[in-house]
């Protein structure tokens, strides 16, 4: 969620244009493409898709484990899906912390520092979830 952050000047304001009257942030850039294809939970990557492939895969190798590759796919869809709506709701955030910094509204300003500190521990369980599927699936391929 990185390339969310609002970009800020040297003169430590947010950096931004206007669009029909309405205030457009330059953000921070994604990632770079490496570590996208391959980090899963990334909400600008082909790698959540690939993996999804690949459990369909597995799940055509494992026919008799095909119940149980479903049941990982299907929550691995959901905690990416969760992580997809965090993406967009930290963008959201990022926007009004940058109009905070213009109008100085201090008080707004700290409501939404806590609720993004609540997001990054969101966020944070969630990465924890993926890692506890892709453990799953080790163990389910071991096992077999």
């Amino acid at each position: 969620m990185y390339h969310e952050h609002v970009v800020f000047g040297l003169n430590k304001k947010p950096v931004y244009r206007e669009d029909n009257k309405t205030l457009v942030f330059n953000r921070e850039k994604l990632c770079n493409t490496e570590d996208r294809v391959v980090r899963l939970g990334c909400a600008h990557s082909s790698s959540n898709h690939n993996f999804e492939e690949l459990l369909d895969s597995l799940s055509a190798l494992l026919p008799r484990k095909s119940l149980l590759i479903l049941n990982l796919r299907n929550e691995f869809k959901a905690v990416v899906s969760r992580i997809y709506m965090l993406d967009h709701k930290k963008g959201q955030l990022e926007h009004d912390l940058a109009l905070c910094k213009i109008t100085l509204d201090y008080s707004e300003n700290e409501a939404l520092a806590q609720l993004s500190f609540r997001i990054k521990e969101e966020h944070n369980m969630l990465m924890e979830d993926l890692v506890e599927i892709k453990a799953n699936i080790k163990r389910l391929i071991r096992v077999q």
